[in-house]
C-alpha cells in the first residue's frame, strides 16, 4: 500500500471493526518496480463465535485505466473551464426538458456582466435570463430555438435584451444542439454583446444616407472608376458608380459597370491625354484639377480627380462649354 495512503486505509478498517455491513475504498498500491496501481476494494464484515468481527472478506480490483481516464477528463474539463471563463463571450449550456423546462447546468461567470444574472440564478430554471429578453424578439428568439431543436441544426441569433443596469444591448448566440441523455436538448455554445457592433452599423446606415443624398444632389458631375492598364499604360476604365448630375451634365445613361470606350466609342484615340491624366493619378495617388476639351462629347469640362487607392479614380467635374465660348466671344 502507497505510503500516503495507509493512514486513511488503517482508519477504515479500524471504523469498521465495530460495525456491520460493507464498505468500499480507493487507495494507491506502490509496486516493487516503483510503478503505482490504483484498486478499489469492496469488502464485508465477517464476525466471529465471540460476536466480534474477525475478518473482512470481498474483491480488490485494479482501477488504474479508469482512474487515468479521469485524470485525462478532469484535465480536459479545467482546461475547457478555463478556455469559457476568459472567453469575452459567455460560454454555457441550455438545457431544454422533455416537459419544456428550461435550465442552464453550466455557465461562465461573466453572464452576471452580459446578462446581469449570476449562474446559480439560471441552474436549475433559465426564466430569470429569457425574461430579459426583448418583448419585441421574444417570439423570433423562441421561434428559431424550437426550429433548432426540431432539425438538430445549429441555432443563431441576434437578439437584444434589457440589462437591469445597462439597458437595451444587443446580443448574438452561436450553439449546437445535441440530444440530452434524459431525453430534450442541450445546446452548447457562446453569447456576445453586439451592442458597439449594432451601434457602428446603425452609425455607417446614417453616414452613408446622409453620403447619398449629397451624391445624389450634388450639382457637379461624379464618377467613381477604375482605371485598366496593359503593360504600364492607361488602356481603357470602367464607371462603377455615377450620380444623377453625372447623366444631366453628359448625356450619357447606363454606364455602370461598362468600359468608357463601349460607352463613348473612339474617346481613347480622340482624348488620350484624359487618359494620362487619370492613369497618371490612379497609380500616384497625387490629385490633379485641369480643363480640356473632350473631344468624343464636344464639351469642355473642369475636372478634379483624386485616387481613394491604387488603380481607382474618382472625377468630379462641371460642363464649362458656355463659359468657354463666351471666353472666346470676348478675346475676339
Amino acid at each position: 500500500i502507497h505510503p500516503d495512503d495507509r493512514e486513511m486505509l488503517y482508519r477504515t478498517y479500524q471504523a469498521m471493526l465495530d460495525k456491520q455491513g460493507s464498505f468500499e475504498s480507493e487507495y494507491r498500491l506502490l509496486l516493487p518496480d516503483g510503478r503505482i496501481k490504483y484498486v478499489h476494494e469492496r469488502a464485508e464484515t465477517v464476525y466471529g463465535d465471540d460476536g466480534k468481527v474477525s475478518r473482512f472478506i470481498g474483491t480488490v480490483q485494479d482501477i488504474t485505466e479508469r482512474k487515468k481516464l479521469e485524470s485525462s477528463l478532469a484535465a480536459r474539463e479545467r482546461e475547457q473551464r478555463a478556455l469559457a471563463e476568459s472567453s469575452p463571450g459567455m460560454m454555457g449550456s441550455y438545457y431544454l426538458r422533455p416537459d419544456g423546462t428550461v435550465c442552464m447546468p453550466y455557465v461562465s461567470a461573466n453572464i452576471f456582466e452580459k446578462f446581469g444574472v449570476r449562474p446559480e440564478d439560471v441552474a436549475e430554471d433559465a426564466t430569470p435570463l429569457m425574461r430579459l429578453i426583448h418583448p419585441d424578439d421574444v417570439q423570433r428568439v423562441c421561434e428559431t430555438i424550437a426550429e433548432s431543436a426540431r432539425s438538430m441544426t445549429p441555432w443563431h441569433c441576434e437578439y437584444r435584451i434589457i440589462h437591469p443596469t445597462r439597458g437595451e444591448r444587443w446580443m448574438e448566440g452561436h450553439t449546437n444542439p445535441m440530444p440530452h441523455p434524459d431525453g430534450g436538448v442541450i445546446w452548447y455554445g457562446y453569447v456576445h454583446d453586439i451592442t458597439a457592433r449594432k451601434q457602428a452599423e446603425e452609425a455607417l446606415r446614417g453616414s452613408e444616407a446622409r453620403y447619398r443624398g449629397l451624391f445624389e444632389n450634388m450639382i457637379e458631375g461624379f464618377a467613381y472608376c477604375k482605371m485598366i492598364f496593359e503593360n504600364g499604360k492607361p488602356l481603357d476604365f470602367v464607371y462603377l458608380s455615377v450620380n444623377h448630375a453625372f447623366e444631366t451634365l453628359t448625356g450619357l445613361k447606363n454606364v455602370v459597370g461598362k468600359r468608357v470606350t463601349e460607352v463613348i466609342p473612339g474617346i481613347r484615340e480622340a482624348d488620350r491625354e484624359l487618359f494620362e491624366i487619370y492613369g497618371r493619378v490612379s497609380l500616384t495617388g497625387k490629385s490633379e484639377r485641369f480643363e480640356t476639351f473632350v473631344e468624343a462629347l464636344k464639351m469642355w469640362f473642369s475636372i478634379s480627380v483624386y485616387s481613394p487607392e491604387k488603380e481607382f479614380f474618382v472625377a468630379v467635374f462641371d460642363v464649362i462649354t458656355e463659359r468657354k465660348k463666351i471666353e472666346a466671344d470676348v478675346l475676339k
